[in-house]
């Protein structure tokens, strides 16, 4: 059960993030992978910031995809420095 929660918590918070930039950047992220998003954004961010948001992208697709099983004090650090990126980034965000 606490898998099961893990996968779809991490799947939402996946989707928000990518509708997230496409709405800062006007185009569609939704159907990308992680790492199409990571290129899409490189031009966009800071290296640190893309590359905390991409691990946080990748924990969810190993919690998806590879059955990784993270402690629950490793998926509130995520979550925790994820958000702090995401915060960030409308401060730091480079739309040309």
């Amino acid at each position: 059960q606490a898998q099961q929660e893990q996968k779809n918590g991490f799947s939402e918070i996946s989707v928000a993030v990518k509708k997230y930039f496409g709405r800062k950047m006007r185009r569609s992220f939704t159907k990308l992978t992680t790492d199409e998003t990571a290129m899409e954004l490189k031009s966009y961010l800071l290296n640190d910031r893309l590359y905390s948001i991409t691990q946080a992208l990748r924990m969810g697709d190993a919690i998806k995809f590879a059955k990784y099983h993270p402690s629950a004090d490793d998926c509130l650090a995520t979550l925790d420095d994820l958000k702090k990126e995401i915060q960030q980034t409308d401060t730091e965000l480079k739309i040309q």
